[in-house]
């Protein structure tokens, strides 16, 4: 380490103390758990394109000349409602058998960041439906 840069060397530090107090961080699911629902929006929006140009001047003179393009893709939702709330699913094989009104079972896994020091819920993870 004789010929390492000083910058170098306090990244490395810097690290290894983030690796000490984070731990080394691993993802774990829980086994599948089921809860009731009913679907209450089957959301379709179709996708974007469009560009534009524009002209324009600087406070000092300048001329500025700003071209942009938009690529917005086609969305398919699905809004569930359940004992704790509403949640959106974006996804084209839920959509399609999806239908407003429908009494489903959610199936789902919760998402756990694990270190040495914390087991801590981040998120949860949906599988899937049936009616």
């Amino acid at each position: 380490m004789k010929n390492l840069s000083t910058k170098f060397k306090a990244l490395i530090g810097l690290s290894l103390l983030a690796a000490w107090l984070g731990g080394c961080a691993k993802t774990e699911y829980s086994a599948e758990l089921t809860e009731p629902a009913e679907i209450m929006e089957v959301v379709y929006t179709p996708s974007q394109h469009g560009s534009g140009s524009g002209m324009g001047m600087t406070t000092n003179g300048t001329v500025v000349m700003t071209v942009n393009n938009v690529n917005i893709p086609e969305v398919f939702a699905v809004v569930f409602k359940c004992e704790h709330g509403k949640f959106i699913i974006k996804r084209r094989d839920i959509w399609d058998k999806a239908k407003i009104g429908m009494k489903v079972v959610v199936h789902y896994r919760e998402v756990y960041r694990v270190t040495d020091k914390a087991r801590t819920l981040v998120r949860y993870d949906f599988m899937d439906f049936t009616p």
